[in-house]
């Protein structure tokens, strides 16, 4: 069930469903907090929801760094075909960006 709140000038909007985390999401409109609720109830209940938490707060540059350290040394020498990133390319914008908004061409174009 989805709770609504008027916080301050913003909506504030809360699902709670049995055998899944809380979700939170803040609007700036009633309307749009409503539509997201009724949304995101509808996907729980016909189990299509997709929770992207954990990508919104994880890097591109944070998944290369832990491929590196996890996986690369599973591998045989020379059979990766993988270059860590060195210092400069940490320093390209598609490295700060979070994995759910990154698109493939951009990450391999390395814009």
């Amino acid at each position: 069930m989805a709770t609504i709140r008027k916080r301050s000038s913003s909506w504030n909007v809360q699902i709670r469903k049995k055998g899944h985390p809380l979700l939170s999401e803040t609007f700036k409109d009633r309307k749009t907090a409503l539509a997201w609720a009724k949304k995101v109830e509808s996907e729980i209940d016909r189990y299509v929801y997709l929770d992207i938490s954990a990508a919104q707060r994880t890097t591109v540059s944070n998944v290369l760094d832990r491929f590196s350290k996890e996986v690369l040394p599973t591998k045989k020498s020379g059979d990766t075909g993988f270059t860590p990133p060195s210092r400069t390319h940490l320093k390209r914008p598609i490295m700060c960006q979070e994995v759910c908004h990154a698109k493939t061409q951009r990450i391999l174009a390395g814009v």
